[in-house]
């Protein structure tokens, strides 16, 4: 796992890095200030983010409210390291969304153990960032084929029913229709069609009251 680990205190620090990469196997980047860690982020990312809470400049609180307020970063993992004296920061830390924290001396089976968990927390993300990778692209293929069914449903209703292979060319006929798409919408009004025999009567009334096939009541001709 890559671990971003932010400390001031250069001896700390690489105690720290020497650790986690020696004993435990973990990739750590190092850097001794928040705006420097915060450059590293726009760079690359990183599951955990291990910081020092007492650092000049950005301090490690203001560096987890920057990275919670990140879109890109908020489901990075951030431990606090603090002395005893600052347990209140550490909780108002944790309110602000770090994962946990660490007290000064810290004890490295505490370390480890934080940093395990972390381990599973990010590889349970992960996870279910592919499962619902792949649940999205199943849905979108799913979509489009019910559409697509769905559209040769109307052409075949529409066929049944007599319309569906009218071809419309004319302004005149363009202007018929969208009046048939009117009248079907507004039940209520009487509608008298006029016309020579084979003129396509009997098939606007069906426009007219099938519309885009959403009717189920059936078309009664009388002649």
């Amino acid at each position: 796992m890559n671990i971003l680990l932010v400390d001031d205190d250069n001896l700390s620090r690489s105690s720290l890095a020497s650790f986690l990469t020696d004993f435990m196997g973990h990739k750590v980047r190092e850097c001794s200030s928040g705006s420097e860690a915060l450059e590293l982020l726009q760079q690359e990312y990183y599951p955990m983010l291990l910081t020092d809470l007492m650092m000049p400049g950005m301090n490690g609180m203001d560096l987890v409210k920057k990275v919670k307020q990140d879109p890109r970063l908020k489901m990075m993992d951030v431990v606090i390291i603090t002395g005893f004296g600052k347990m209140q920061s550490a909780i108002e830390a944790l309110r602000n969304g770090a994962y946990d924290y660490l007290l000064k001396p810290i004890n490295v089976d505490e370390l480890a153990n934080v940093v395990e968990k972390i381990a599973n927390h990010q590889h349970l993300i992960a996870e279910n960032r592919i499962l619902q990778t792949e649940f999205d692209q199943k849905l979108t293929e799913s979509t489009q084929e019910m559409r697509a069914k769905l559209v040769d449903l109307q052409t075949m209703y529409a066929e049944i029913i007599g319309v569906g292979k009218v071809g419309i060319f004319s302004e005149a006929m363009k202007n018929i229709a969208s009046l048939a798409g009117k009248f079907h919408q507004d039940r209520s009004v009487p509608v008298l069609i006029q016309g020579e025999t084979g003129t396509g009567k009997e098939i606007l009334a069906k426009m007219i009251h099938y519309g885009d096939g959403d009717v189920t009541a059936p078309f009664i001709s009388i002649n």
